[in-house]
């Protein structure tokens, strides 16, 4: 199902409260950057983030799926996560360090 730009821009205003982000659309979907890297995408109104060892520490709670078939497996944020904006700035962070 594809995401529209209202969708993914409500959870992008999320984001960018913690960090200096912006999207692309891509086939249906959104690629989310922070500082010139890609982080993740906005998808299936989700937020995914790349997995990381960081990631794999910090989020091991997380559930991890495919965006997409044949994507990797990455984060699926839920939205009490994305809300708390302290636990996401820190996941973002970490992520953004060993990407």
């Amino acid at each position: 199902m594809r995401i529209t730009k209202e969708e993914a821009e409500q959870i992008l205003s999320q984001v960018r409260q913690v960090a200096d982000a912006r999207i692309r659309p891509m086939m249906g979907e959104y690629i989310i950057y922070v500082n010139d890297i890609v982080i993740g995408q906005i998808n299936h109104s989700n937020l995914f983030i790349k997995v990381t060892p960081f990631g794999e520490n910090f989020a091991k709670d997380l559930v991890k799926d495919s965006p997409y078939d044949g994507a990797k497996p990455a984060f699926i944020v839920p939205q009490g996560k994305i809300q708390d904006s302290s636990w996401l700035k820190d996941f973002i962070a970490g992520t953004v360090e060993q990407l």
